[in-house]
């Protein structure tokens, strides 16, 4: 039973070690409006970025709900975000032939004007750097002053394999735009 406490410990403080090496780098761009009231995110926006930087296309549900396993999140057409309460927000997935997923989290409103998600952002896969390894997504979301949708954030791959083939990049910054429908 000791024994067991000490692993959980162990593992504590490894997740705090892994979860802090990931910080997002701050959105420089002058577009930005800044957020204070939280509801002026709310609305309908389209899947497609029009903005992309640092990582392939990706659809807006595989960033906020990385842990989610789905084949294809290619046929998302939009998704829809609303204020449920002062700490909870809900993302509507809608496809192409309008079925709906929806995903509720908490977030924070941060000084520089955009909303951090505290989604599950941490993954676990076997063990870390021996057969298996780890992956963070942090990501806030902002508005531009045109209106669009700014998913900024950024993802760590780390494990056993960076250390034996090197050329994989294991932390990235990315920023993606959407458009208001």
């Amino acid at each position: 039973m000791r024994n067991l406490n000490y692993k959980r410990y162990l593992l504590l403080i490894l997740t705090g070690l892994f979860c802090s090496c990931a910080s997002i780098k701050k959105y420089e761009e002058s577009d930005l409006k800044e957020i204070k009231n939280v509801k002026e995110i709310e609305g309908t926006f389209e899947n497609s970025e029009t903005q992309n930087r640092k990582l392939n296309h990706q659809t807006i549900k595989s960033i906020i709900d990385f842990r989610n396993i789905i084949k294809d999140t290619s046929e998302i057409k939009n998704v829809e975000i609303s204020v449920i309460s002062e700490n909870k927000i809900e993302f509507i997935f809608r496809t192409q032939n309008g079925k709906e997923n929806k995903y509720i989290t908490e977030y924070e409103l941060n000084k520089n004007g955009l909303i951090y998600l505290k989604n599950k952002n941490f993954r676990l896969t076997g063990l870390p750097y021996i057969f298996g390894g780890y992956q963070i997504n942090k990501t806030e979301i902002g508005l531009t002053k045109q209106n669009q949708l700014v998913l900024n954030g950024v993802k760590v791959d780390e494990g056993a394999i960076l250390i034996i083939l090197p050329a994989s990049f294991p932390k990235t910054n990315f920023t993606y735009k959407y458009d208001r429908r």
